[in-house]
């Protein structure tokens, strides 16, 4: 068995990488606050008070992927946090860069400023793309908005109200966050809000909008490539070490610091408690350009778009290759 050690400077430096987003049971406000590594990217925004690639072969099908029942109040429990042994032995695989296989559930977010497709991830977190694609499926997310946005950071909707205080889960219960090491937030990833309160995530989603790192974490991964930083991150009771190359490839630290994105919301880099660490269930394949339209969409004080940018309706699609 394996016990868990705190890491040296760098790691603690990750640790001011705060996530602030409320409930989605329209109790509080859902609100998604950048991290705080020096050099700071940029001044923190206020909280809130109370492709010209054409595109693959598709058609239009029920979904191809079997899931659990719908309970009504009863949530199903999320899958158990991945254990340092299990890392070890199995090597994370980076899904996000994998190339789309026949079979996998597309949806596509029509919006006022355009079409935007994701891909998902249920074989790493299948309660988050059981909620949203049965969300988009019935409808549910039609006529919404894009509710705050800020450029550089990320772009965020599902609120049922509009207002950051609304919607629910398809169990009418809220669910926790899924934990692996097989999706992150890179650039492009699509990820549930949640508060870091216990079941929390609601219909409340976002897209990673960053194209850069926090300075913190960028002189982090390119001195692990360097091979500069030696992070003991686990330790064995025999005495073997787990170091960050163990469980980050060179492959993980390459993508981060060539597209950018925001790992202060990924659970190994801010584990404040069960709860926290957010949910990538999701990549966008096509539209990164319209939500560069919404992240720079002119806004107020509160981050919220001072023109409606709607998500006009959704479609789910099975890619056929």
């Amino acid at each position: 068995m394996f016990r868990r050690l705190k890491c040296f400077t760098t790691l603690l430096i990750l640790s001011l990488g705060v996530v602030m987003m409320a409930g989605c049971d329209g109790e509080n406000e859902v609100t998604l606050t950048p991290g705080a590594q020096p050099p700071p990217a940029a001044t923190p925004p206020p909280t809130p008070a109370p492709e010209t690639t054409p595109p693959p072969a598709e058609t239009t099908q029920d979904t191809a992927w079997v899931f659990p029942e719908v309970i009504e109040g009863e949530p199903p429990t999320p899958l158990p946090w991945p254990l340092a042994e299990d890392v070890y032995e199995r090597r994370p695989v980076l899904l996000q860069l994998t190339p789309l296989t026949p079979g996998e559930q597309l949806v596509i977010l029509h919006t006022n400023k355009g079409d935007v497709k994701v891909r998902l991830f249920p074989q790493v977190a299948p309660l988050a793309v059981q909620n949203f694609l049965t969300h988009a499926q019935n409808g549910f997310y039609d006529g919404l908005i894009f509710h705050r946005v800020i450029p550089g950071f990320m772009i965020q909707g599902g609120c049922s109200l509009g207002t950051g205080t609304g919607g629910g889960t398809i169990w009418g219960t809220g669910i926790g966050p899924e934990h692996n090491y097989d999706v992150w937030h890179f650039h492009g990833a699509l990820a549930m809000a949640q508060s870091g309160a216990p079941n929390s995530i609601g219909s409340q989603f976002y897209i990673v909008h960053s194209s850069s790192l926090d300075g913190g974490f960028r002189q982090m991964f390119q001195g692990a490539l360097d091979g500069e930083i030696y992070e003991v991150m686990w330790e064995s009771e025999d005495g073997r070490s787990l170091l960050v190359g163990d469980f980050y490839s060179r492959e993980f630290f390459e993508h981060f610091l060539e597209v950018g994105g925001t790992p202060f919301l990924d659970f190994p880099f801010n584990n404040s408690g069960p709860n926290f660490g957010h949910t990538v269930f999701g990549h966008v394949v096509t539209g990164m350009d319209v939500v560069d339209a919404i992240a720079n969409v002119e806004r107020n004080a509160y981050d919220r778009p001072l023109e409606d940018v709607i998500i006009e309706r959704t479609s789910v699609l099975v890619y056929q290759g």
